[in-house]
């Protein structure tokens, strides 16, 4: 009986454990992301990246784990040359990679690089950059996570990618 009241009383007041996701949209860019992460302020995250500029990152509450978009105008480079010179860099910076592959985003072509090491922060990461060319941009969407939660977050990158909306 007591079993019986108290569900009822959490079925009643609304209280359950499930989270719902919550949704990125600006006027040009869309996307799905975990209820329990929160948009990051622009003096959160590095606004310029080289020529790439930060359009949102999303993150979990530790700052561990989250998503960061980027874009940058590409008039005339070609998805292959920003693939190559990302990896390049990747490199330099002192991570390895560790499989590449390609998927699609929002109806085009992309490419994945996925990598991990301590770079220069000094902090293991593990990382997917998935790139994509449209509207004459490339956009960087960049998954992060601790090396021992990226298979369990995995689902999460995977929901930022299928809703993934450029104007």
């Amino acid at each position: 009986l007591v079993i019986s009241i108290l569900a009822l009383v959490v079925f009643a007041s609304g209280c359950t454990s499930e989270i719902q996701n919550k949704t990125y949209n600006c006027s040009w860019i869309y996307f799905n992301y975990p209820g329990t992460w929160n948009e990051l302020s622009s003096d959160q995250i590095n606004l310029t990246s080289g020529s790439a500029s930060a359009i949102v990152a999303v993150s979990d509450d530790s700052g561990q784990t989250g998503v960061l978009i980027q874009s940058t105008p590409s008039s005339s480079q070609s998805l292959t040359d920003f693939v190559n010179l990302n990896k390049a860099s990747i490199k330099k910076m002192g991570y390895t990679i560790l499989s590449e592959n390609t998927t699609t985003v929002n109806g085009v072509k992309a490419h994945q690089i996925i990598f991990s090491g301590s770079g220069s922060s000094g902090n293991d990461t593990k990382q997917v950059m998935t790139l994509f060319k449209k509207n004459n941009k490339i956009y960087y969407i960049v998954f992060n996570s601790q090396p021992e939660d990226f298979d369990s977050q995995q689902t999460n990158y995977d929901m930022v990618l299928k809703s993934f909306k450029v104007q």
